[in-house]
């Protein structure tokens, strides 16, 4: 690998000079990594801890508790130079681990369940079931970012990841703020009347960009269990800056991609833009009571009505796959579980304001991430 005074940080993961062999070598590279810098600040780290303070802190990180009397005692017996490896695949392949981690990802992906729209009774029943289905398989982070932004599940065991954007009931802002605070580390609130005041690169438009992938979602609750529809047309919103200049928003994300929505504007919808039909009053929805009031539309359906060109499909795409922070922004999630602070300090304000502690560290992480399914 390179020597880190050789890696230049950028927007996205440094390259390795070459492929890293497993086992040992990213213990080399996050210990050379951080060795560099205690050498430039003239820091001396701490020493190794005993056999007994790491037993208690990995299970206390990754069980969430500590270990029993039994496991103590035979790992302790243990003499083989490899012991803790092997002492973490085994934790990390228990469905305790599965169990806790679950837990913990609710709380970070969703907040605490409590206050308008969140139960813990209905995560208990959707959202948690699906998050330690995905820890005890190992799923690939790519896709599940896929399962919680496009929610097509392809088996029952994906059904429960639609609640991710489900408990935000129907409401775009929401689940815009959701989906970036969660999955990219990013806080996009002060940038909903105006740019960002102190992370200029987060513009107003990109938050109303975002809020349009959603626009035209409707929570729906199908045979499998709550689903995400999504209409074919309308979602068109004009935002105002505190100067008050009116902008139309378009389909732009945070890296300043812009999708060009096939056919152009598409304000009149009609069965045809479906591959998956919605029930009539979609389409022709009826007139509102009162004036103001949102019209009402049929939810309970057999399958979530699916259109042939989905923002949130291309969201999915564009969000996940060619985009470095995704990667990122886990990596410091998960450093930040684990050692109590993330790299980048609050690990949701990944912005200019907040540059990482260790820039370069961050980068390799996210590459060897990205790299290592």
């Amino acid at each position: 690998f390179k020597r880190p005074e050789d890696v230049v940080p950028g927007p996205g993961p440094a390259k390795p000079a070459r492929p890293l062999p497993p086992g040992l070598m990213p213990k080399i590279a996050i210990d050379t990594l951080l060795e560099n810098s205690w050498k430039e600040k003239n820091i001396a780290p701490a020493p190794p801890i005993g056999d007994a303070a790491f037993l208690r802190r990995v299970t206390l990180d990754l069980l969430g508790r500590i270990p029993t009397r039994h496991e103590r005692s035979r790992f302790l017996a243990e003499t083989g130079s490899d012991r803790r490896d092997l002492l973490l695949d085994d934790l990390l392949a228990s469905k305790a681990h599965a169990r806790h981690f679950a837990e913990v990802f609710n709380a970070a992906l969703l907040g605490r369940a409590q206050g308008e729209g969140k139960s813990r009774g209905d995560r208990e029943k959707h959202f948690l079931p699906y998050l330690r289905w995905a820890f005890e398989t190992n799923r690939p982070w790519n896709k599940v970012g896929h399962d919680f932004i496009v929610a097509r599940p392809q088996s029952p065991q994906e059904q429960g990841a639609a609640w991710f954007l489900y408990e935000q009931g129907d409401d775009a802002g929401r689940m815009a703020n959701a989906t970036s605070t969660a999955l990219f580390g990013k806080q996009l609130q002060c940038a909903q009347c105006h740019d960002h005041p102190v992370a200029p690169e987060i513009e107003q438009k990109h938050y109303w960009g975002l809020v349009a992938f959603f626009d035209r979602t409707r929570n729906v609750n199908t045979r499998a269990g709550p689903g995400l529809g999504e209409r074919a047309a309308g979602g068109y919103n004009k935002f105002a800056n505190l100067e008050g200049e009116s902008s139309e928003s378009e389909l732009v994300f945070l890296t300043g991609h812009v999708v060009e929505e096939p056919g152009g504007r598409r304000d009149k919808d009609a069965a045809e833009n479906y591959a998956v039909a919605p029930p009539a009053d979609w389409i022709n929805p009826p007139k509102p009571k009162k004036k103001g009031e949102k019209p009402k539309i049929t939810t309970n359906v057999e399958k979530a009505p699916l259109p042939k060109f989905s923002r949130r499909g291309e969201l999915a795409r564009i969000a996940i796959e060619d985009n470095p922070a995704f990667a990122r922004a886990l990596v410091n999630r998960l450093w930040a579980i684990l050692m109590g602070r993330g790299i980048v300090h609050p690990v949701d304000k990944m912005n200019s304001a907040h540059p990482p502690s260790h820039p370069l560290l961050l980068n390799w992480l996210a590459n060897d991430f990205a790299e290592n399914g």
